[in-house]
């Protein structure tokens, strides 16, 4: 049960954050693979971008994940698998997004998501001149941001699912 602090976090560490960080990586590479592996490189910025393609990840992981993991953690929950949180997330973010419904929930962790973490990713591509990737660079590159973006939202999301009164 997920009630004691040993668990809970072993549960959001490993859990919530590990195994995402290899399923979204397999899982993302896989997409990129098939998406572009007729072309040679992927250009930074245009169409079939490195910019465009970061944006959409960062939106839709959060978005697609926060769907998913809020329905399984509540089956969860309501087979006794797992335990519910005691009370509410502590914090106000953590109370604000528990009062708001999965699907604006996960909408506003990938607005976030895109400010947070897509944002300063492609700044920094940016200033090392980063004009386009080899398309085996990109690949690894696009795998390794979803499993990073999965590691870090993905605890948020089930931490919340965990809070009473979330939906």
């Amino acid at each position: 049960m997920a009630t004691h602090a040993a668990p809970l976090g072993r549960f959001l560490f490993v859990d919530q954050s590990l195994v995402p960080f290899a399923i979204n990586f397999v899982l993302n590479g896989g997409i990129a693979y098939a998406i572009n592996r007729n072309a040679s490189s992927i250009p930074f910025a245009g169409e079939a971008s490195i910019v465009g393609d970061t944006v959409i990840t960062s939106f839709l992981l959060p978005f697609l994940t926060c769907l998913i993991v809020t329905a399984l953690i509540h089956k969860q929950i309501a087979g006794g698998k797992i335990a519910a949180l005691p009370s509410a997330p502590g914090s106000g973010v953590g109370r604000f997004l528990a009062a708001r419904g999965k699907a604006l929930r996960g909408a506003l962790l990938g607005v976030a998501a895109i400010a947070l973490v897509a944002a300063p990713t492609l700044l920094a591509l940016g200033a090392l001149g980063v004009d386009a990737l080899a398309r085996d660079a990109f690949l690894f590159f696009k795998a390794g941001y979803a499993g990073v973006l999965a590691a870090l939202v993905q605890p948020i999301i089930a931490w919340v699912a965990l809070a009473p009164r979330a939906s």
